[in-house]
């Protein structure tokens, strides 16, 4: 499953997954909005990679309608300075 990490794709991840360790429950519309994702396609395929790639545990709760972070897994969080947003 090799794919190649572009560094606006790692920006990105480390972006989503802030995002998402702010926020308890977080709707698609918001993260497609807070990321600043260009569909919910995009999105879906990053959500997708880190839990393949990265053993990130994030779930989606129908009664909220929202996804929610549950472990960051092997990815390294790191945290961008307002230089770097």
């Amino acid at each position: 499953m090799p794919q190649s990490l572009s560094s606006m794709r790692i920006k990105r991840l480390n972006s989503l997954l802030t995002v998402l360790s702010n926020d308890s429950y977080i709707t698609l519309e918001e993260l497609l909005e807070k990321v600043k994702y260009p569909s919910a396609r995009a999105l879906g395929r990053d959500l997708q990679f880190l839990r393949k790639a990265f053993n990130v545990k994030i779930t989606y709760s129908r009664y909220f309608h929202a996804y929610h972070l549950i472990h960051t897994g092997d990815f390294v969080l790191r945290t961008l300075s307002s230089k770097e947003e």
